[in-house]
Parts: C-alpha cells; structure tokens; sequence
C-alpha cells in the first residue's frame, strides 16, 4: 500500500479544477457527457428510498469499471474528469449536474462501480443548489445497504459524520473528502472506495488515511472475525449468520485490514493478520 507520507503537495482539488476550465477538448475522447435535464417530466422519478434502491444492481468485477461524478459545476467536472480518466485509463466515466439525472443514470446504469457525490446539487435544471437535497439523497442511498462504492467530495462534510453508523453497514466502499484536499488524495481515497474500504477525515491536521494510533473499529467487523476465528466458518457461513451479502463479508475484511494498517503480503493471510492485531489489542480473547 502506499503511505500517505508519499503523497507529494498540491493544489487543491477544487483550485486546480478551475484552472482548467477552459480544457473542454480533453474531455472529447474521455467521458460519456450525460444531460438529461431537458427529458420529459413523465421520466422523473420519485425519491422514495425503495425507488433508489430498486434500480441498483450487482457489481461484477467483470463489468468494465463505471464511475458517476454527480456535480453542478462545469469547471469541477471538467477537471475531475480527466484526472480520473488518467488514473483509470479503461474507466467509462458519466457525469451528472442534479439529482434527478443522478437517478436516471443509476437506473439506466445499474453497475455503478464508483459513485462520487457533491453535497449541494439541485434537484432539477434551473433549480438552486442546495446541501440538503445532497444529504438526503447520501442518506437514502445509505438506507439501501447495498450499492455502488461512494465518495463524497465537498466543501462541507461535518453534517456526513452523522451517518457514520449507516456507512459502516453499507456494504459497498466509503470515502470522505474535503474538496480543498489535494488531487493525490482525492484519487487514493477513491482508491480505497473502490476497494471496499472506508476513509473518514481525522481532525484537522491529522491525517489518517492509513490508521496508526486512531484504529477505529466497526463491531461488525469485529464480530465477523470471531465468527471466523471462534467457529470456524466460512465467509458465506457468516454472511448467511449476519444477514448481509458475501460482498459485504469481503469489505469487512478490506476494512479491518486498511484500519489496522496491516500491508498486502501475498505470503500472508490479511484476515489472521487482523486477528492477531485485535487480540493484541484486547479487543478479542
């Protein structure tokens, strides 16, 4: 795994989008630009939580990887979107400026493999943006446990932290992120969205990205490593056991390992590897 340390500094995410502006022309041959805002009111749909999370299918990892960037502004998804594009050459990258074309494209899309989310979008074309429609929508989706990997990108996160319950249930990746962060961390922390791990922001100054003295740990997962270590059983077992998808049996794996800051050894087995540190820890006897 790379060590935050070897993230060199730059410009923010946002001072660096808008920037670039005025660099349409490298978007030609990078992204499928999406706008639905002028479609009919008839296809419109209502934001009922059993709505959202009807149109979500199954992540294949065969599936070529889609990633959805939900903002209204033109210079931060003109600029995201090639960044994005270079990290992930082979990525179908769609784009989306309110909610309402959010819901559309999820519908339309279901193997959504990485949706990246701005608080404050409006529900409609011509409509102000504003945090809640972002929040209420974060918080339905959420309702949902299962779905694509999330990232919430913006300039205002502290009301996200409320949710943090839900997130550590959801099944898919979560990722957290201040706008003014660095490119570098925008793209690890999708990195470890897509992985099926979680990234919460530390106080400020604290960076955390790979936990050493802030292990915070969901009982959850610590629960699915018992079940693992005390009885023996499988990961279908135990996610049979909990009442959640193998899918998510998985991340709880990912994430266990990513907060304990336990690297990727292929000679060694990450979830023993847990183990050991949480017994050490006195969080399992």
């Amino acid at each position: 795994m790379t060590s935050p340390q070897s993230l060199k500094p730059s410009s923010s995410v946002m001072q660096t989008l808008l920037q670039i502006e005025g660099e349409q022309h490298l978007l030609h041959s990078t992204t499928l630009d999406i706008s639905i805002g002028t479609l009919s009111q008839s296809i419109r749909m209502v934001t009922s939580p059993a709505t959202i999370c009807r149109g979500l299918g199954d992540i294949s990892s065969g599936d070529t990887l889609r990633i959805l960037i939900v903002d209204d502004h033109e210079a931060i998804l003109n600029g995201t979107v090639p960044f994005l594009q270079r990290q992930y050459h082979k990525a179908e990258i769609l784009t989306a400026r309110t909610l309402n074309e959010t819901k559309e494209l999820l519908h339309r899309h279901h193997a959504i493999h990485l949706l990246i989310l701005d608080l404050s979008i409006p529900t409609d074309t011509n409509e102000p943006a504003q945090r809640q429609v972002g929040l209420s929508f974060l918080k339905q989706f959420l309702s949902c446990g299962t779905g694509p990997n999330l990232m919430v990108l913006s300039t205002s996160i502290k009301p996200v932290f409320r949710f943090r319950s839900s997130v550590n249930a959801y099944e898919g990746g979560f990722a957290l992120l201040d706008k003014r962060e660095p490119i570098e961390n925008m793209l690890r922390a999708a990195d470890l969205a897509l992985r099926g791990s979680i990234y919460w922001p530390q106080k400020e100054g604290h960076d955390c990205f790979f936990p050493a003295g802030c292990v915070e740990l969901d009982t959850r997962w610590v629960n699915a490593l018992k079940l693992k270590f005390h009885q023996g059983l499988t990961d279908k077992a135990i996610a049979k056991k909990m009442s959640v998808s193998d899918r998510t049996i998985r991340n709880y794996w990912v994430r266990l390992q990513d907060n304990l800051g336990i690297s990727d050894d292929p000679d060694k087995d990450p979830r023993i590897e847990a183990w050991k540190v949480v017994y050490e820890l006195g969080i399992v006897d």
